[in-house]
């Protein structure tokens, strides 16, 4: 896949499978916790790693969703 390709596909993904889902609140979406999730990686590991940056977008889309 090309290079920034993977971690845009599965923001993609991630919204398409969150998208009706909100948080505790009832108003944040549920993405939004992926999102945040995929921030920490270059900001807590140091790491640009498309692959690590997809897996925190899509680290809840098996247990939330019907994916």
């Amino acid at each position: 896949m090309q290079q920034g390709k993977l971690w845009q596909a599965a923001a993609s993904f991630a919204a398409e499978r969150h998208a009706h889902q909100r948080r505790w609140d009832g108003r944040t979406p549920d993405l939004a916790h992926c999102v945040r999730r995929s921030l920490t990686v270059p900001a807590r590991l140091a790491s640009r790693d498309e692959a690590a940056l997809a897996i925190a977008l899509l680290h809840d889309v098996i247990e939330d969703t019907d994916a």
